[in-house]
């Protein structure tokens, strides 16, 4: 999911490393999707090229995002290039992290633990972050602080330290139950 956070971080990113790059010289060598930043040795390139490139990435990202089809409008939902928002609800979120959660167990019972770790972080980043402010502004803020913890840390930690799967599928059910009962507040 592409949201507005994102993007503003990113350029955010790309001002400052502007700055620091212009303050300390470097020129730009390798621009990749993840933004890594390298030394390059060409000593003749001036500030002014390298201000015009990084400019030019970071037009390059803004509308890398629209070409993937997608807008984002300012509450961070995907509309579809024929202009229709979609817009997702909290029981929908919920739905989609006891599916991740589901193909989480299934990864980490086949020793896949790298990609239940992303599973887990898609789980809350992707989802759960959806649904933090809902819960709170109905009242339920321990049970969205309780949950988050869950998943946001303890839920990467015992994927991390490589419990056993049984452990982790006691687990898994106290964070559908946690789940179940922000249904409830949703329905």
């Amino acid at each position: 999911m592409f949201d507005n956070r994102f993007v503003l971080e990113k350029i955010l990113f790309l001002h400052n490393a502007i700055f620091l790059m212009r303050e300390s010289n470097c020129n730009l060598y390798c621009f990749q999707t993840n933004f890594v930043f390298m030394n390059n040795k060409r000593k003749n390139s001036s500030s002014i090229g390298r201000l015009a490139l990084s400019l030019a990435f970071a037009a390059v990202l803004v509308f890398s995002a629209a070409s993937m089809g997608k807008s984002v409008s300012a509450q961070g939902n995907a509309t579809g290039t024929e202009g229709a928002t979609t817009t997702t609800t909290p029981l929908q979120y919920i739905a989609n992290i006891k599916q991740l959660l589901g193909e989480l167990q299934n990864e980490y019972n086949t020793g896949n633990y790298t990609q239940a770790e992303k599973l887990a972080e898609q789980a809350y980043l992707d989802n759960f972050e959806h649904v933090e402010d809902p819960l709170a502004n109905a009242g339920q803020k321990e049970l969205m602080e309780q949950t988050e913890h869950m998943l946001r840390e303890e839920l990467r930690q015992k994927i991390r330290d490589k419990i056993p799967a049984d452990e982790l599928a006691a687990f898994i059910s106290t964070i559908n139950a946690k789940l179940a009962e922000a249904e409830k507040v949703f329905s």
